[in-house]
């Protein structure tokens, strides 16, 4: 055993277990959760909006190409 743990006659001295706060962890992990959630949905809102002007990007290059498509 390290001698910083120890007072010199072998009892262990210095470490305190902490209290649980188990309301506390509990609004952490779910503010994780939230925060992972939110950026999921950001991610595909991101997805979404660029495949949409890419498609709309296609359509308007297929429209002039094509001067009797209406």
């Amino acid at each position: 055993m390290p001698p910083s743990l120890t007072n010199g006659g072998g009892k262990i001295v210095g470490l305190m277990v902490r209290k649980t706060n188990y309301s506390f962890e509990r609004h952490e992990r779910e503010k994780a959760k939230a925060a992972k959630k939110a950026a999921r949905i950001e991610a595909k809102r991101e997805k979404a909006a660029s495949k949409k002007s890419h498609l709309a990007e296609e359509q308007n290059d297929d429209s002039s190409k094509d001067p009797l498509k209406l």
